[in-house]
C-alpha cells in the first residue's frame, strides 16, 4: 500500500511539472497567436531526408515530413505560409531603404519607382524558390503535407501582408508537426541522446565502483572521499534526466521543459559541487590542514552564488531555445556576466591555492603528498590547454561557417566540455581513491599559520603535551617529537 502511494505521488509530481512547463518542440501549437503585418513568425527545424538519418526507429519509422494545419482570422490581409530549405533563405524578402528586410509590398514600396514592381499585399519571393509556397486570402485554412526532399535546416515563414498601411493583426490557430525518420526530435539535438545515454552508463559504472571501494574501506574513509561520491551521483542523475527528456521529446513531440529544467538544475548543482570540491582539494583540506577555518564560509558563499546564477542562466537559455518565450539580450547578459565572473574567480582561487599547497608541502618535505598534488597540477594544466584549443576551434568554426553547415556537429562542443569534466573528476577519484593505507593522505600535522582554528588546535595540543611532560619527565624529548612529527612515509 505504501509503495502504491509513493508511486502515485511521483506520478502527480511529474504530471504537474509537465503540465506547467510544456513548451513547443517537434509539435508546434498556435492558439490565438497574433500575427502582425510584415512581422513573420519563423520556425526552423533540422531535418534528415528519408534514408539519410542516423536512425529509423519509432515513431518516425524512416519517414521524414512536415505537416502544417493553420487557420488565420482577420481582415484586409493576405496570409502566406512558405517552407524553405536553408539554401533558399536569400530568396524571400527584400532590403528597404534602411537596409532592413521587408517581406510585404506596402503602399510606399509600390509607389517607389526604384523598388521592384508589386501589388500591395504581395509577398516578396523569387519565382525560383523550390520550396512549397501556399497563398491564401483573408480567412482561409492552410493544410498541406510535405515530404522532406533534402537534408538540412528547414524554415517555415508565416506572414501577414496587410492591404492597408495600418493593417490589423490576424489571429492564427493550428499546428505544425516536424517528423524526422527517428521521431519528433530536432535533427540537431538527436546526437545528444546517444551521448547522454553513454555518459549515464559510464557514470553509473563509476558510481558503483566508488560505492564499492568506499564500503570496503569504510573505516578509513576521509570526508573528502564522501564528497567525491556525491559529485558522481549528481553527474549520474544529470545525464539520466537529460537523456530521458530527449527520449520523451523524440517519442511524443512535446518538449516537456520540466524534465529539462530538472536536468539543468542538477547539472548546475554538479558543476557547483565539483568546483567547490576541486577548490578545497587544492587548498589541502583534509590533507594539509584539518579544516578551512573561516575560509569555508567564503567558499560556501561563492558556491551558492555560482549555483544561483548558473542555474538561472541555463534555465533561461533552455526555455528560450525550446519554445516561443523570447529572452532579451540584456537579460541574458545580466545572468551570463556574473556566472563568467564567478567562474573566473573559481579558476584563479583554485590555481593559487594549488600552488600554495605544493609550496607548503615542499617546505615540509612530505614527498608522498607532494607527488600526489604535482600529478594533479600537471593534469589540470594539460586539460586547461585542451580547453583553450577547443574554445579557439569553436570560435573559428562559428565565424567561418553558418549554422546550416554545422548543425550536425554543434553537439560536439558541449560533449568536449563534458568529457573534460569527466577526466578531471576521474583524476581526483583515482588520486584520492579509498585504499588500505588511506591515512597516508590524511592530515597529520598542524601548521601554526593556517588560521584561527589551527591556532586553537595547536594550543590544545601544547597543553596536552605539557601535562604529559609533568607526568613523565624522562620521556619529554620523545613525546615532544612525536607530537609534531610528520613521518608520513611510514603512516
Amino acid at each position: 500500500m505504501r509503495k502504491s502511494n509513493l508511486s502515485f505521488s511521483f506520478s502527480i509530481l511529474f504530471f504537474i511539472g509537465f503540465s506547467i512547463f510544456n513548451v513547443e518542440g517537434g509539435k508546434t501549437f498556435f492558439t490565438g497567436v497574433q500575427l502582425e503585418a510584415n512581422e513573420p513568425i519563423i520556425r526552423s527545424f533540422a531535418m534528415f531526408k528519408k534514408g539519410e538519418a542516423p536512425s529509423n526507429t519509432w515513431p518516425g519509422k524512416g519517414e521524414s515530413r512536415i505537416d502544417i494545419n493553420l487557420e488565420a482570422k482577420g481582415e484586409d490581409s493576405h496570409f502566406y505560409v512558405v517552407t524553405l530549405h536553408s539554401s533558399q533563405l536569400g530568396r524571400i524578402g527584400i532590403l528597404d531603404k534602411q537596409n532592413k528586410v521587408t517581406y510585404c509590398c506596402t503602399n510606399a514600396i509600390a509607389a517607389d519607382s526604384n523598388a521592384p514592381g508589386c501589388d500591395v499585399g504581395d509577398l516578396f519571393i523569387h519565382d525560383s524558390v523550390d520550396g512549397k509556397l501556399l497563398y491564401r486570402n483573408q480567412t482561409k485554412n492552410v493544410s498541406f503535407h510535405l515530404e522532406v526532399p533534402e537534408t538540412g535546416l528547414w524554415y517555415i515563414y508565416i506572414v501577414n501582408c496587410g492591404l492597408k498601411d495600418k493593417a490589423k493583426a490576424v489571429i492564427v490557430n493550428g499546428e505544425i508537426d516536424f517528423m524526422n525518420p527517428f521521431g519528433y526530435l530536432n535533427g540537431e539535438w538527436w546526437y545528444n541522446m546517444p551521448f547522454f545515454l553513454t555518459m549515464m552508463l559510464v557514470y553509473f559504472l563509476v558510481f558503483i565502483w566508488w560505492v564499492s571501494v568506499s564500503i570496503y574501506h569504510r573505516r578509513q574513509l576521509l570526508q573528502l572521499q564522501n564528497w567525491i561520491g556525491i559529485v558522481f551521483l549528481c553527474a549520474l542523475v544529470e545525464n539520466a534526466a537529460l537523456y530521458f527528456a530527449y527520449l520523451g521529446f523524440n517519442n511524443i513531440g512535446m518538449n516537456y521543459i520540466g524534465a529539462m529544467i530538472v536536468g539543468t538544475l542538477v547539472s548546475s548543482l554538479k558543476k557547483t559541487l565539483s568546483r567547490v570540491l576541486i577548490l578545497v582539494v587544492c587548498m589541502g583540506y583534509g590533507v594539509v590542514k584539518p579544516t578551512l577555518g573561516t575560509t569555508s564560509y567564503k567558499v560556501g558563499l561563492l558556491g551558492f552564488f555560482y549555483f544561483l546564477f548558473s542555474s538561472a542562466s541555463y534555465v533561461t537559455s533552455l526555455v528560450h531555445k525550446s519554445g516561443n518565450i523570447n529572452v532579451s539580450d540584456s537579460w541574458n547578459l545580466l545572468l551570463v556576466l556574473p556566472t563568467s565572473i564567478l567562474d573566473t574567480w573559481f579558476y584563479w582561487w583554485t590555481l593559487s591555492s594549488l600552488i600554495r599547497t605544493i609550496t607548503l608541502l615542499q617546505e615540509r618535505k612530505q614527498p608522498i603528498k607532494l607527488a600526489m598534488y604535482k600529478k594533479f597540477f600537471v593534469t589540470l594544466i594539460g586539460l586547461a590547454c585542451a580547453l583553450c584549443i577547443i574554445i579557439l576551434s569553436e570560435t573559428i568554426v562559428m565565424f567561418a561557417t553558418t549554422e546550416a553547415q554545422t548543425w550536425k556537429v554543434n553537439w560536439i562542443w558541449d560533449a568536449f566540455f563534458e568529457i573534460i569534466y569527466f577526466v578531471i573528476s576521474m583524476t581526483v577519484a583515482i588520486i584520492w581513491r579509498p585504499i588500505n593505507n588511506n591515512t597516508r593522505y590524511a592530515y597529520n600535522e598542524v601548521d601554526s599559520n593556517d588560521g584561527d582554528v589551527e591556532q586553537v588546535m595547536l594550543s590544545n595540543i601544547n597543553n596536552v603535551q605539557q601535562r604529559k611532560v609533568n607526568r613523565d619527565k624522562d620521556d619529554e624529548g620523545d613525546e615532544s617529537r612525536a607530537a609534531f612529527s610528520i613521518d608520513e612515509e611510514h603512516a
